[in-house]
């Protein structure tokens, strides 16, 4: 199905008279009404029988990957083959169309460039990303530090820590004081807010006044728990000093990248920070950046001073952004590519490196004459993970590389026949193939969620807080510790919010289980102890889209209690109208997030566009101890083998 579900009347009504398979592309495309109509609009005004339906056909197959994620057409893309072939389409340089020509409101609305079609917006907000960058390298105008300095500040940040950071940790932190533009790539558990906060007080140490720092993330939940983290890694360290002092380091917040660059939502009107006013920051290190999309990533760029030093941090096989592009992977080498250095580079990297690391440091490195590319000896890659057991690293490797027949054939899956759940101590990845029966799936994930979820626990730690007197919050922080510790152990993800496989339908279901068992209404809309979702942010409450909260029974009526940084709040559930249940959620929302145990239910259809091995690997990775994968082997080898590879025309490496 395509967005918006367009259909071959619609086609036609945008482009009558035009020699194309509207049933086919209908069927095939993902197409948008907001793209769609733009085209409707060159088509109208342009009248040029010279323009041949092929061009056409271009457009759209652009609009495809745009929906996609993509920012271009590359015409060397496998997918752009598959397409040439179903459509047995004209190469574009047959066509022989002068783009410049074509205009809407005196604006080019196409450009082609390097073998592949854009729209304008998208090849402008890429040529900028490379400039911006550029100019952050090479026209840097903030202070340079000198190897001697960096020594003696490693020396007081890493010396005498009760767990040493590894040599990769090592390689980003020293990198992140050498270069004015860094980036960081690592999975879950591989210690990058550890890596962070050394940095943050490495810079500190360095003389870098910290409310000339600014810690920032894509959305309010993930700036929350980068404050949380870093928080949390600050106060570990910084405790262990014999100084009653507290660190100006603990006084920073992350933000949304929104908010650092005060960006408008109104039509035409610029953000607060730009190219003209820029940011007045010394250091900003954004976390969670493979959630960032092309434009937001150039807006921000845009902002940065002359005499910033940028840290990017994030992890470039997750899920990337939901709107157009994927800036972190393409910042980063390619799968398979090892991270680039010169070899003077390497010589001091590994001088400054030496005191920390007990084996013998071996740094590859290539001559400096032979160095090609913007971003060498800008990039370091953490890979040792200590978040989740092994076996599930190692099956997550498997889907990281789309490996999907070395993953059947792994020792450390677990297999289960399709009998009901019976043993909550099984640890690692255990994966079970689809009942026949929708009914038999359901009590599956309904079994699965009573034991890892403690039911009877769960519900007996309930109780007390019935009656809950929100002006006494205080009184109920150890009640609310242990309400929030079941829910957060673990978590149902979905790939999707609708159909049988989807959240919405399984919260409705897990919501009637709950309700028979505890006696409760059928018809009423809301219970003592359901889990609760933010659906859009709150500033004023300093709540974000994707915090997870509790309803509970207050004697005024329901509440609804959030955990916070400085203890939990309460708000009247009526105050709170973009609520959804959350005990089940989508693989979107939990990223950033860690369970001990983790669900996911796979659709039926092994054509599902949303299945991919980023969308499994961002699942996976979220659980500690076991991950339980419920779907057809069809489904899943699908997935695993389905890139969700972005086109962009970018070029770093």
């Amino acid at each position: 199905m395509s967005l918006f579900d367009i259909n071959q009347s619609f086609l036609q009504q945008c482009f009558p008279g035009l020699d194309l398979d509207y049933v086919l592309l209908s069927e095939q495309l993902n197409l948008d009404l907001a793209h769609l109509q733009l085209l409707r609009d060159c088509y109208q005004s342009w009248q040029q029988p010279s323009l041949p339906s092929e061009f056409w056909l271009y457009a759209l197959l652009l609009v495809d990957e745009i929906n996609r994620g993509s920012s271009c057409l590359n015409r060397s893309s496998e997918r752009f083959k598959h397409y040439q072939q179903q459509f047995n389409l004209t190469d574009w340089q047959d066509l022989v169309i002068d783009l410049d020509l074509l205009k809407l409101a005196e604006q080019p609305v196409f450009v082609d460039h390097n073998g592949c079609l854009f729209f304008q917006k998208y090849h402008d907000a890429e040529q900028r990303l490379q400039q911006q960058i550029s100019a952050l390298i090479h026209d840097y105008q903030g202070q340079r530090y000198q190897p001697t300095a960096i020594k003696q500040a490693l020396q007081s940040a890493l010396t005498n820590r009760q767990y040493p950071l590894n040599t990769e940790q090592i390689q980003a932190v020293i990198t992140g004081l050498m270069q004015s533009f860094s980036l960081v790539s690592g999975g879950p558990g591989t210690g990058k807010t550890t890596m962070v906060v050394s940095l943050l007080r490495c810079l500190q140490a360095l003389g870098v006044d910290p409310a000339y720092m600014a810690l920032a993330a894509p959305t309010g939940r993930a700036a929350y728990r980068m404050t949380a983290s870093l928080q949390s890694g600050l106060h570990e360290e910084l405790n262990k000093q014999v100084n009653d002092k507290p660190s100006p380091l603990m006084a920073l917040e992350a933000q949304t990248i929104h908010r650092l660059i005060g960006k408008s939502h109104r039509f035409n009107q610029t953000n607060r920070y730009h190219s003209q006013h820029k940011l007045p920051y010394k250091v900003i290190i954004i976390d969670e950046v493979s959630m960032v999309d092309l434009q937001l990533m150039t807006e921000l760029l845009d902002a940065v001073a002359p005499d910033c030093r940028l840290i990017l941090v994030g992890d470039q096989f997750q899920l990337p952004s939901v709107e157009s592009g994927a800036v972190l992977a393409d910042l980063m080498p390619p799968q398979g590519h090892n991270v680039r250095l010169s070899r003077t580079f390497a010589s001091v990297l590994a001088a400054l490196m030496t005191p920390y690391v007990e084996d013998t440091l071996h740094i590859t490195a290539e001559s400096d004459d032979n160095q090609s590319g913007l971003l060498v000896d800008t990039c370091t890659i953490l890979r040792q993970s200590h978040r989740s057991i092994q076996s599930i690293q190692t099956i997550s490797e498997y889907v990281r590389l789309g490996d999907a027949e070395g993953l059947f054939k792994a020792p450390e899956l677990v297999k289960l026949p399709q009998k009901s759940l019976t043993d909550s101590s099984q640890e690692g990845v255990i994966w079970m193939p689809q009942h026949n029966h929708a009914s038999a799936g359901l009590a599956l994930i309904w079994d699965w969620f009573k034991q890892h979820i403690e039911l009877d626990q769960y519900h007996q730690s309930l109780q007390p807080c019935v009656n809950f007197e929100a002006q006494a919050i205080g009184d109920y922080q150890t009640n609310l510790s242990t309400i929030f510790d079941y829910i957060n152990q673990q978590q149902i993800l979905t790939l999707m919010n609708t159909g049988s496989a989807g959240q919405e339908f399984i919260n409705r279901y897990l919501c009637q289980q709950l309700k028979q068992r505890w006696q409760i209404n059928v018809g009423q809309n809301h219970f003592h102890g359901q889990a609760v979702m933010m659906r859009r942010n709150d500033y004023d409450k300093q709540l974000f889209n994707g915090d997870i909260g509790i309803i509970l029974q207050a004697d005024e009526g329901w509440h609804v209690v959030f955990p916070g940084r400085n203890g939990y709040r309460s708000y009247a559930l009526a105050l709170l109208p973009e609520l959804i249940t959350a005990f089940a959620i989508t693989v979107h929302k939990s990223q950033g997030s860690e369970y001990r145990h983790v669900f996911m239910p796979l659709p039926h259809d092994p054509g599902n566009r949303l299945l991919s091995r980023e969308i499994i690997y961002t699942g996976l990775t979220r659980a500690k101890k076991s991950a339980f994968i419920y779907g057809h082997q069809s489904v899943l080898s699908q997935a695993i083998n389905n890139h969700n590879e972005r086109q962009s025309g970018l070029q770093f490496w």
